[in-house]
């Protein structure tokens, strides 16, 4: 005898399973942890930002040069986080002691002591400062969560900033001036004897003479050189202030990094006897070089004797 099934009863039998199923549901396994119910009911996850390690941001970064005449303002906060804080900081311009943080002027990277912001309303840049040439300009943030500044352990931002013509006329005492041109003003200087083939540390490179005894040629490591026509005076006096004349010192950059690569009326140039270099290098730093005869010798005879300024104000 065969047994007869009904399908009239599996609606009902599914219907009773699903009832089951959804009660279980919204019984259990509620989310734990992590997340946050918006009135919607939907779930969203905590700024990563604020709450992960290896994060480093730079926020609202900007240059302000309207509020003043001869001073650009910076604005804008670091962030980091509690796990992995900042480590330092570091403004990148085109020369030493342009950026001023909390009064002082910036010649380096600056270490903190693990903070998790920095307020960069603390900076600030002072046109009037005579080693920051009329023009555009480049300031750059660079903010690490390690000591070396991994590339995904930094962030970095990047603004200009322009100082106009009218602050560029400097005076001989070093004032703002609006009818003299810009000068050069140096710190004492530092005497060396070079022999040859023998390289002399300057500032954050070196150089090197090399060849003829009589007009070696110069090589310069971590920087450029190029020939002075005239330095105005006889001596170098640290402090007083020398024309930026290109019949003087000049205000072109040097771009060789060897003296020979250049044309001094129409043959290499040399290293001659008394005569003056300029040394700019790749760190921002400026150095006027000049050479004489060693003491008790003559000029050929090696090694020479050498006395190198670094500017502390150039055009």
């Amino acid at each position: 005898m065969k047994t007869k099934f009904s399908f009239l009863a599996l609606p009902l039998c599914l219907g009773f399973v699903l009832t089951l199923v959804l009660s279980a549901c919204s019984t259990g396994n509620e989310p734990s942890g992590g997340g946050n119910s918006s009135s919607s009911g939907a779930v969203y996850t905590p700024s990563s930002n604020v709450y992960n390690p290896g994060v480093v941001e730079i926020r609202g970064f900007e240059l302000d040069q309207t509020t003043s005449s001869d001073k650009v303002y910076v604005s804008g906060k670091v962030e980091a986080t509690k796990a992995e804080p900042i480590v330092r900081i570091e403004f990148k311009t085109g020369g030493s002691g342009w950026v001023i943080f909390n009064d002082a002027p910036v010649t380096g990277p600056i270490n903190l002591p693990g903070v998790t912001s920095v307020q960069l309303s603390d900076a600030k840049i002072d046109l009037t400062n005579p080693s920051i040439p009329c023009g555009t300009h480049s300031l750059t943030v660079e903010a690490c969560i390690d000591a070396k500044c991994s590339s995904d352990k930094m962030a970095r931002d990047t603004k200009q900033f322009t100082k106009p013509e009218t602050l560029c006329a400097i005076s001989s005492s070093g004032e703002v001036s609006s009818s003299s041109e810009a000068v050069w003003v140096f710190a004492p200087g530092q005497d060396e004897n070079v022999p040859l083939n023998g390289t002399v540390q300057v500032g954050s490179g070196s150089f090197k003479l090399s060849g003829d005894d009589g007009q070696p040629d110069m090589e310069v490591y971590g920087g450029k050189v190029r020939p002075v026509i005239a330095l105005g005076a006889d001596d170098v006096e640290p402090g007083k202030s020398y024309s930026s004349k290109e019949s003087l010192l000049g205000s072109t950059p040097a771009t060789e990094i060897k003296l020979s690569n250049i044309r001094c009326g129409g043959d290499p140039c040399v290293v001659q006897n008394g005569d003056y270099y300029l040394i700019y290098l790749d760190g921002g730093d400026k150095y006027l070089v000049q050479f004489k005869k060693a003491a008790g010798s003559s000029w050929p005879s090696w090694p020479k004797a050498c006395t190198f300024w670094r500017a502390t104000v150039s055009p």
